[in-house]
């Protein structure tokens, strides 16, 4: 009897053990256990302020930077072709012109009668003949004219060499017989050799033929020496009979000279004069 009891008292003291165990547990959680326990000083931190959020700048408008304006470049003046050497000291004069009902050019009044005053050199190397007028020395140094020409072909019809007294024979547009073609401006170096124009087909300069005139600068004739119209017609007014010529093939060759010489065009034409108007 007194195991048993000892034994019931023992379930009783483990039930009340596991009873009070999970009542101390709950107690605790509800802070009931010990209330004069110190309680632990917990700092409360304010709240962080959130970051404030910049005020945005505003971009400036970068302001447009005037476009320069392009200088422009200045056109270059084209540099003249050079050409040949013609002295303003001694101009050319009004031609002549042919009239519908005569049919005839004028003979024009010549413009020095002093043969001592000019010196022609006719230069077949280049084709080319130069007018000098003597220096303070008496010497023929002072070129006032410079022409391209066609002198005689070699082979067949070949121009003289030598120093020739012009004669006294000129015309204003004559008819070559021999070869049935015309000319302008004739003057008489010696014999049959002339100082003339390129040929022409007609009695009228409308007539230029223009084959033959792009042979200045090369032998093409038949002995003659062959212009330019405003040069034959410079020779003719100044060129007074008594005036000597110079033709020679002993000169060198130069280019350059002769680039300037060449013609560029042909000749624009005189047309007509209707007589008995001015």
């Amino acid at each position: 009897m007194c195991y048993n009891n000892v034994m019931k008292n023992r379930k009783i003291h483990k039930y009340t053990l596991l009873l009070c165990i999970p009542l101390a547990l709950l107690m605790a959680a509800c802070g009931i256990i010990n209330p004069y326990a110190p309680v632990e000083t917990v700092e409360i931190q304010p709240p962080t302020p959130a970051p404030a959020t910049p005020t945005p700048v505003p971009t400036p408008t970068p302001t447009p930077e005037p476009t320069p304006e392009p200088t422009p470049e200045p056109t270059p003046e084209p540099t003249p072709e050079p050409t040949a050497y013609r002295s303003e000291d001694y101009p050319l004069a009004a031609k002549s012109l042919r009239t519908h009902e005569g049919g005839r050019y004028a003979e024009e009044a010549k413009l020095n009668d002093d043969p001592a005053l000019f010196k022609a050199v006719v230069d077949l190397t280049n084709q080319a003949v130069f007018v000098y007028t003597a220096d303070e020395n008496g010497e023929y140094t002072t070129l006032v004219r410079e022409m391209i020409c066609s002198s005689g072909i070699e082979e067949t019809n070949r121009s003289p060499r030598g120093t020739f007294t012009m004669g006294d024979d000129y015309k204003r547009f004559a008819f070559f017989v021999r070869f049935n073609c015309y000319a302008q401006y004739w003057s008489q170096i010696r014999g049959r050799i002339y100082f003339h124009s390129v040929p022409y087909s007609e009695r009228d300069d409308r007539y230029l033929m223009e084959e033959e005139f792009w042979k200045l600068g090369e032998p093409a004739s038949h002995g003659c020496i062959r212009l330019l119209p405003d040069d034959a017609q410079w020779v003719y007014l100044y060129l007074c009979p008594g005036t000597t010529v110079v033709i020679t093939d002993e000169l060198e060759r130069d280019e350059e000279l002769r680039a300037r010489l060449l013609p560029k065009e042909t000749p624009t034409p005189d047309c007509y004069m209707i007589q008995g108007e001015e």
